[in-house]
């Protein structure tokens, strides 16, 4: 835009110049021809503003407005903004965090979903640390799996809504003691600007795997995750009325066995929601770098499926509801 802005202007200092040149004699015609000129300039720059304006609009930028997501006895939590990071590219929301209790609290994101669509990953974007008695903190939490990429490859090109759930903890308490959780709060929704645009139909495309017992898999696509990892994403679907935990086995590459641990660790997809998530394989010999992924025949891997509220850690089938059996993923060339 200032390069547009810069140009209207040379042209306008360009037409006085030309003005000067022709000495005292010129007419009320040229100075009306100059005042026309000018006109028309700034009905060009005027045209121009428009067109970035609504080029910004398409290119998905998202604004939202400030609302308070949560009160409780005296900590009030506050969406001032979104914005996107500069160095990930990943669309980031600001949040004022405001303690005015008798006590310090760490406050995390228990759930968060990005166009209806559950980001497990992402529910560890918001971990605050401590927030003293009396005092407040300003704070980020990437929408988009700590800024790993995650939206793009699952078909979220702009963030129509999201919902986040808050924990609060006692700050002085051992973090991992379920009793320092002193209060969980409902789930808020966000709507941004773009929600009447909002399409979710490209989360749910690609080859399906496994649809029974109220659970769809599919899969999506290989890519490259962080820096010593790649993933097979997958998209999977919980229509029943539990929340569920899933767990995978088995996982070979190619017909190799990864050497480095992966899987899925114990991916949780609350009832009658959607997630997407992936399958996290750690590069070694037989896949060493992101270039070698186009080198990958099939994934193969199986799936456990829980009820998370009777599931337990370890290899027990404590709460199992289902075992999808071997599956395979072939990647189109």
């Amino acid at each position: 835009m200032k390069k547009k802005v810069l140009s209207v202007l040379l042209s306008l200092a360009l037409t006085a110049g030309l003005s000067a040149c022709g000495g005292s004699g010129s007419s009320d015609a040229d100075t009306g021809s100059s005042d026309a000129t000018q006109k028309t300039a700034s009905e060009e720059e005027a045209s121009e503003e428009e067109t970035d304006s609504d080029e910004a609009d398409s290119s998905g930028d998202v604004s939202v407005e400030e609302q308070v997501l949560m009160e409780w006895e005296g900590l009030k939590v506050t969406l001032t903004g979104i914005e996107i990071n500069e160095y990930s590219n990943a669309p980031v929301a600001e949040f004022l965090v405001e303690n005015d209790t008798s006590y310090g609290i760490s406050l995390e994101v228990s759930a968060l979903y990005v166009n209806g669509c559950y980001m497990e990953d992402s529910s560890y974007g918001l971990k605050t640390g401590d927030v003293p008695a009396g005092k407040k903190a300003n704070q980020t939490l990437s929408l988009d799996a700590s800024g790993l990429g995650v939206l793009p490859k699952l078909g979220i090109d702009t963030v129509g809504s999201f919902e986040c759930q808050f924990t609060v903890r006692d700050s002085s308490a051992d973090y991992y003691d379920d009793n320092s959780i002193l209060y969980t709060s409902d789930i808020a929704e966000v709507r941004t600007s773009e929600y009447d645009s909002m399409d979710t139909s490209a989360i749910s495309e690609g080859t399906e795997l496994y649809n029974q017992n109220g659970v769809r898999i599919v899969a999506k696509d290989i890519a490259s995750y962080a820096q010593t990892n790649y993933a097979l994403y997958l998209y999977v679907e919980n229509t029943t009325d539990m929340d569920i935990v899933m767990d995978s086995y088995d996982v070979t590459v190619n017909g190799f066995v990864p050497e480095g641990s992966g899987g899925l660790n114990a991916w949780s997809i609350p009832a009658g929601r959607y997630s997407a998530d992936g399958l996290v394989i750690f590069y070694d010999s037989t896949v060493p770098d992101e270039a070698s992924l186009g080198g990958i025949t099939d994934i193969e891997f199986g799936i456990k499926i829980y009820d998370e509220s009777s599931w337990t850690y370890g290899y027990t089938d404590d709460g199992l509801l289902a075992d999808t059996g071997m599956m395979t993923f072939t990647p189109q060339s």
